[in-house]
C-alpha cells in the first residue's frame, strides 16, 4: 500500500522535524519516519523536510550535503550547505533570498560572496563540525 502511495506522489514532505529526528536520520536508525523517507527516496520522490525548530549550530552541514532532500527552516526558508572550503559568490547566488547557509567551522566566504549574502538577506549559521573533519 505504501509503495502505491509513493508512486502516485512525487512530492513528499516531512514536517515537525527537530534535532532528535535529525540525529535519527544521521545514525540511520530505522524508526518509522526514516524508513518512510528511505522508501520515498527509493521511488525517486522529491523529499522536503521542514524543521520545527530554528536552525542553530546543532544543525550539521553534512546532513544537508549527504541527503538528496530539500531542507526548510521552521518559517519555510530553504537551508543550504556547501562542501568547498572557500564559498564563492556564484555559490551564494544559487541560494534563494532570505535563506540560510549552514557552514562548517573553518569554511570561509570570499569578499564577493559576503556582498551577495548581504544583498540577498541570507543568514549564516556555523555548525559545530569542523571543515577539516569532513
Amino acid at each position: 500500500m505504501m509503495s502505491i502511495y509513493l508512486l502516485q506522489n512525487q512530492l513528499i514532505s516531512f514536517a515537525g522535524i527537530d534535532y532528535g529526528h535529525i540525529r535519527e536520520l544521521l545514525s540511520d536508525t530505522l524508526v518509522p519516519w526514516v524508513a518512510c523517507l528511505h522508501r520515498a527516496l527509493a521511488y525517486d520522490c522529491e523529499v522536503t523536510i521542514r524543521l520545527a525548530v530554528p536552525v542553530t549550530s546543532l544543525m550539521n552541514p553534512s546532513v544537508i550535503l549527504d541527503w538528496p532532500i530539500k531542507f526548510l527552516d521552521k518559517f519555510g526558508h530553504p537551508v543550504y550547505a556547501f562542501s568547498q572550503g572557500w564559498i564563492t559568490a556564484s555559490f551564494v547566488r544559487s541560494c534563494e533570498s532570505q535563506s540560510i547557509i549552514v557552514i562548517y567551522r573553518g569554511q570561509r566566504f570570499t569578499m564577493a560572496a559576503r556582498e551577495e549574502i548581504e544583498r540577498l538577506g541570507i543568514t549564516i549559521i556555523e555548525g559545530n563540525e569542523k571543515y577539516a573533519s569532513r
